[in-house]
């Protein structure tokens, strides 16, 4: 019995000392780990050095003294640890990896290259080797060498698609484009399911100076008829190089070889309207009317979208001299006569079509085109309700009502503008966007009213997310009111010269606001009277006048919060309305000298740059 308890205590005592022993060891190598941290390796070298003496075989410790050894650029000592133990563990890829990095750090390419490679026999019939030594050359920026090893890794795989794609990222990397093509095409070639996935890729180096020429030559060079893939992803890289009649090429053999009865064409009409291209869509919308029957699936909508591009090509070719760094602009009403067209395949499509979709958005762009072209409110009222009544859960219900609004804003009729603006917020498909706008619009008639509580209130809804487009308005509308509201009749008198404004009443606008800039104890409201009596005289053609204006604000020898954007005016005048560059430039340049945190700054050095490299 004495023996066992012997024994037993002999045990105890030895565990003891063994525990003790590895809680030293784990404290000790917690502090080399903070002082690695933070950045003091000459002291974790030295503790991580100890515990590898202590324990040779613990691989924690021994990367340990190798990582410092780097970072004290120590890379000889680090080649000759790695070595020792590469004669212990000849078969580590990890330690031929480290060892090409240290001797890679040394200067000596040839031997690091040497090491990988060898690291590769180790196992030379794993994929999985090849990359980990590419991600070696990788980490230590090798390229070409991770090039070459990822290439002889794809030559013995089973699937070569993963080798493909990190093999075209370093070729993109390293601006060979046409090698990243031939990776990209041979993986389309084997997977054409990939092209989505291939899209993608491909357009994230386009605008790389000539990579789009290439590539497109690369895809031409290597297409099948029996991999449509390839026809598609061109027909997109045309359309990036803007040879329209060359992606109309490849959409229309798309359709016809797939039997798809007009949707590809109807897809790439919708793609380059919604670019802007309203020419071409327009051509493109009038192929599918008149070679596919009127019972397509798309004829309507073909029909819609012809219209729409035939619109918005009017309006571009017809441009009214509107920029938008103007607060107002005065609109100029075109004739009925120069949207008769349009207004008459609208009108066809509303026949045909009374209660869909198509002749819901109908009803819509007429009412759009006689409010905003024509100057015609009753008839806009006329298609605006048949919307607001037949069509409560079309896309376009709320921005019928937001131009109903607007309508009545102009007439003056604010209860009913109001009114129109809560249709748009309790509508459960208004989307976030549009009902911020209507709040919005809703503090501005408020505003306008002279309930100036009752605006702020809606404005602190909107101002929360700045990502909203309204948020920036909100801001501004909100900041007005709280720096002024002291002066209540003062801000009464500004908001009835602004309603006035969004009344198109310019003349009257301008008046007022020329008597508001001369009272000059509410200095914020007399310093913005001018600016926004400046852009009406602009938006009229008055711009010898407006420039006077503008003085006035950016001359002043008492600060003036609205002096750098009297400068930007003055500068954008110049620039667009008397085509005077070296004033433009001149403005631009003083708004960079005197207001460095000015809203205008980044505008400012952009149309600096443009102009003079006109000039050049």
């Amino acid at each position: 019995m004495y023996n066992i308890i012997k024994i037993f205590l002999i045990i105890s005592c030895f565990q003891c000392v063994c525990l003790a022993q590895s809680n030293d060891i784990n404290n000790r190598f917690m502090l080399g780990q903070s002082y690695e941290q933070a950045g003091e390796f000459e002291k974790a070298k030295s503790i991580y050095l100890e515990l590898h003496k202590i324990q040779p075989d613990n691989v924690i410790f021994f990367y340990g003294v190798n990582r410092t050894y780097i970072a004290l650029k120590d890379y000889k000592k680090s080649i000759s640890l790695l070595e020792e133990r590469l004669k212990v563990s000849p078969n580590s890829i990890d330690l031929y990896g480290y060892l090409g990095a240290s001797y890679y750090l040394d200067g000596n390419e040839k031997a690091a290259f040497a090491a990988w490679d060898n690291g590769i026999k180790t196992a030379p019939n794993s994929e999985t080797t090849y990359r980990a030594m590419a991600n070696f050359a990788l980490d230590r920026r090798a390229f070409e060498k991770a090039i070459d090893i990822l290439k002889r890794g794809k030559a013995i795989s089973k699937d070569p698609k993963t080798s493909s794609y990190e093999l075209a990222n370093l070729y993109t990397l390293t601006m060979q484009f046409k090698e990243a093509a031939e990776e990209y095409s041979g993986i389309l070639l084997t997977y054409p399911n990939q092209l989505d996935y291939v899209e993608s890729k491909v357009f994230t180096y386009m605008l790389k100076p000539e990579a789009l020429d290439i590539t497109i030559k690369v895809f031409e060079d290597r297409k099948k008829e029996s991999v449509t893939a390839f026809y598609y992803l061109l027909s997109y890289l045309y359309l990036e190089q803007k040879n329209y009649d060359k992606a109309f090429e490849y959409y229309l053999w798309l359709d016809r070889k797939l039997n798809r009865e007009g949707a590809e064409l109807f897809s790439l009409a919708q793609r380059v309207l919604n670019d802007g291209n309203d020419g071409f869509a327009a051509k493109v919308f009038g192929y599918i009317l008149d070679n596919y029957p009127s019972n397509s699936s798309f004829y309507s909508a073909s029909k819609l979208g012809y219209a729409k591009s035939l619109e918005a090509k009017y309006e571009k070719d017809a441009a009214d001299s509107v920029h938008d760094w103007l607060d107002f602009n005065v609109r100029k009403t075109s004739h009925e006569g120069d949207y008769k067209k349009i207004l008459e395949i609208y009108s066809g499509l509303i026949k045909l079509y009374p209660y869909s979709e198509v002749g819901g958005e109908a009803y819509y762009r007429i009412g759009k085109i006689y409010f905003e072209k024509l100057n015609n409110p009753e008839k806009a009222k006329e298609n605006f309700d048949h919307i607001i009544r037949d069509f409560t859960l079309a896309n376009f219900y709320s921005s019928a009502c937001n131009l109903m609004s607007q309508m009545y804003l102009v007439k003056g009729d604010l209860d009913l503008s109001l009114e129109y603006l809560g249709k748009i917020t309790s509508n459960n498909r208004s989307s976030e966007d549009q009902k911020n706008e209507a709040t919005l619009n809703k503090a501005k008639i408020n505003y306008y009213k002279k309930d100036f509580s009752g605006a702020k209130r809606l404005l602190e809804g909107i101002m929360t997310n700045l990502q909203d487009n309204s948020a920036n308005d909100a801001l501004e509308l909100s900041l007005l009111i709280n720096t002024t509201i002291d002066d209540s009749l003062g801000l009464s008198e500004f908001a009835s010269a602004e309603l006035l404004a969004e009344r198109n009443l310019y003349a009257e606008a301008s008046e007022k606001f020329r008597l508001i800039s001369l009272k000059k104890q509410n200095f914020v409201l007399s310093s913005l009277a001018l600016i926004y009596q400046a852009e009406i005289q602009l938006a009229g053609g008055q711009y010898n006048e407006a420039l006077e204006t503008l003085n006035k604000t950016s001359e002043e020898k008492e600060p003036n919060i609205y002096a750098d954007k009297a400068l930007y005016l003055k500068a954008k005048t110049y620039q667009y309305m008397l085509n005077d560059i070296p004033k433009a430039i001149d403005n631009y340049q003083s708004l960079l000298a005197k207001f460095p945190s000015s809203l205008y700054l980044e505008d400012s050095r952009t149309e600096i740059n443009k102009l003079r490299n006109k000039s050049s």
